[in-house]
């Protein structure tokens, strides 16, 4: 964990380590949930910027559908003592531009990085959205060797690109990894399949196109090129002083002022000036960090301490002239919604539970598996302007396993309510 320095809501701040996108990135962590968490602070001029923030909230909703472990998870947007910041997991190792700062890549290890990125981007395009900032500043490798594309919620906010300039970015890429290192004529002949090429076998997508670089480089250096390319040794020798220096230079470069005021659009719409969701789950050997995300423009994001839930109040009318609270009380119309029933290897299963609300008080609240997970009690305050309650968990499951899942949503207070969702997921 790191040394935190400031405190900031359920959130304490380590020093500045780097630079994102657009601001400075803080080491932290998430104090209930005790998770290492990376912050990176949203200039001034973006946070004026209605058009900008919009588009952030929208690319956080889209991106909560993303599984791929080769996309750094973004965990939240908050609002917290008038700064606007994006949490996001720590990337796990170096940025590229550490990486090849004292030399380029192998071919077959440049190769490894362009596959990581396009079954990312792959993802990403399914979605509907694209990257537009594919490059050594914004991929990491990990000491296993995986490349990761990051600054996903940021990059796509700021993005005006498509998928074929991401695909277009993800080639270039490629010749600033590997040099002056020739190229295999089967891995030339792969890069000439490009998505959108007249090349007879034109790939169709980054999926396709990360397939055929996959089999070609399988074929040039063997079928287990992928764990004898000698990324991973070169990231773990990365001298640590470059690292620093890398952070140091970037954190020092000229960027615009953080963030001092808070969006009025969002302070004015949400009535908080915290707007939180934990960042991960309490069981991260079986299950990978979930990511959850504050509807900014149009809810009330409640702060939950069990992992990976989001909590969203939907308001009747917040300018209503107030009045006495009557008790609250839950409706009967209690539903749980699953995203999938059935999943095969490293599948996340996303459920949302739904119901209304009248009167004023706090719902308190527990997800419970039937893996033997110990659920977390959680509380939400509902107050008499709330028409309804929106509550999102995921469920993260990863290798060779046949199990039959069941996902309760189970109200303790103020009446008790359960509803349950049942899954299958298979992986031999």
């Amino acid at each position: 964990m790191v040394r935190p320095s400031l405190r900031l809501g359920d959130y304490e701040l380590g020093g500045v380590v780097g630079h994102g996108l657009v601001g400075a990135l803080c080491e932290g962590v998430y104090v209930p949930g005790l998770r290492d968490v990376m912050l990176e602070e949203i200039p001034t001029d973006l946070v004026s910027d209605a058009g900008f923030t919009r588009r952030l909230g929208d690319a956080g909703r889209t991106a909560s559908a993303i599984t791929s472990r080769h996309l750094v998870s973004v965990y939240d947007i908050i609002v917290i003592d008038s700064k606007l910041l994006v949490v996001s997991e720590p990337p796990g190792g170096p940025s590229l531009a550490t990486v090849i700062a004292l030399e380029p890549l192998t071919p077959a290890a440049g190769f490894a990085v362009m596959c990581d990125v396009l079954y990312g981007l792959a993802e990403l395009h399914a979605l509907g959205i694209s990257h537009g900032h594919v490059g050594p500043a914004t991929v990491f490798v990990t000491p296993a060797g995986e490349a990761r594309l990051g600054d996903v919620a940021v990059a796509v906010a700021r993005s005006s690109g498509s998928e074929a300039a991401d695909i277009e970015a993800t080639l270039t890429l490629v010749t600033r990894l590997t040099g002056n290192h020739p190229l295999p004529t089967p891995m030339e002949q792969a890069l000439l399949r490009v998505p959108g090429s007249a090349e007879p076998g034109a790939c169709r997508n980054a999926a396709d196109f990360a397939q055929a670089i996959d089999k070609s480089a399988a074929s040039v250096f063997g079928g287990d090129w992928r764990q004898t390319n000698g990324l991973a040794e070169r990231v773990q020798h990365t001298p640590k002083s470059t690292v620093a220096l890398d952070l140091v230079a970037l954190a020092s470069s000229p960027t615009k002022d953080p963030v001092v005021s808070a969006p009025p659009m969002i302070s004015a719409q949400s009535g908080a000036t915290v707007t939180l969701s934990e960042p991960a789950g309490q069981n991260a050997a079986k299950h990978r960090k979930h990511r959850v995300w504050p509807w900014l423009l149009a809810a009330v994001m409640v702060a939950g301490a069990s992992g990976g839930t989001a909590a969203i109040i939907t308001r009747t009318n917040a300018h209503a002239p107030a009045a006495k609270a009557a008790p609250l009380t839950i409706g009967n119309d209690l539903t749980l919604a699953s995203t999938r029933r059935t999943g095969g290897c490293d599948t996340t299963f996303m459920f949302t539970a739904t119901g209304s609300v009248t009167g004023s008080g706090d719902i308190r609240y527990q997800w419970e598996r039937n893996d033997g997970t110990v659920p977390d009690i959680t509380t939400a305050h509902v107050s008499d302007s709330d028409a309804s309650f929106r509550f999102t968990q995921g469920w993260r499951l990863m290798g060779s396993q046949t199990f039959n899942g069941t996902m309760t949503f189970h109200i303790l207070a103020p009446a008790e309510r359960k509803v349950s969702q049942t899954f299958a997921y298979t992986c031999s």
